[in-house]
């Protein structure tokens, strides 16, 4: 099963898209670079522009990466995945499944750090470089797991449009919780955990809905009709 999603990435089309995926990655941090500060400014204003690039770069990187996430799952229920449940069970089918999407998620979050750290070198901003650097990229990473199962739990062939439905919920809520802090919402949809951070248990809450969310994959995918 594993052969058939890297023939998948093999195509012109997924080769094109990963390479514009790349791209705005990169341009994501290199745009927000303080190039027109004089040297003695950036040392003496240090904090200010470190939160000023990191809050921007972080916030356009969250669409990136979440459209980036709707465009790999949105056809994730093709009909050669499903003809396999003729040679596996839809156990294995979707046990792989889930395992192969984690690996791609996972393997996105390191590219992302190592992009950041690598343009910030590469521009001399070495004092851009914050030490929660990875925390920030955590949460993000928990995001993507709960957009991915949510998606896999409700993407199908004819509701494919319901995973632009949860991108657009996701952005709405973070627009508001600019401005609030409630946690009421946090309970229902678990994304933006950093707004959360410094409540007791909110990471581990989001890794319960996950696990949880990965359950009712597998009820699912197990019973209903294919």
């Amino acid at each position: 099963m594993i052969s058939i999603y890297v023939q998948q990435f093999q195509t012109f089309k997924a080769k094109i898209g990963l390479l514009i995926y790349l791209c705005l990655l990169i341009l994501n941090f290199v745009i927000f670079l303080p190039f027109d500060v004089p040297k003695y400014d950036l040392f003496f204003n240090t904090t200010y522009y470190i939160e000023t690039y990191t809050t921007l770069s972080y916030e356009l990187l969250k669409i990136i990466v979440v459209m980036g996430l709707i465009a790999l799952i949105y056809d994730h229920n093709k009909n050669y995945h499903n003809n396999l449940t003729c040679f596996k069970s839809r156990s294995y089918v979707i046990l792989n499944k889930i395992l192969i999407y984690t690996f791609i998620i996972l393997i996105n979050g390191v590219v992302i750090v190592t992009l950041k750290l690598s343009v910030l070198r590469l521009f001399r901003f070495n004092d851009l470089v914050t030490p929660n650097t990875m925390e920030m990229f955590e949460t993000l990473i928990l995001d993507c797991f709960v957009i991915l199962f949510i998606g896999l739990l409700i993407v199908r062939k004819k509701t494919k449009i319901s995973i632009f439905l949860i991108a657009i919920i996701y952005f709405i809520l973070n627009i508001y919780y600019q401005n609030s802090t409630s946690i009421i919402l946090f309970y229902l949809f678990p994304v933006h955990g950093q707004k959360y951070y410094n409540y007791k248990n909110s990471e581990c809450y989001q890794i319960l809905y996950i696990i949880i969310l990965i359950f009712l994959n597998f009820v699912k995918y197990n019973n209903e009709d294919i």
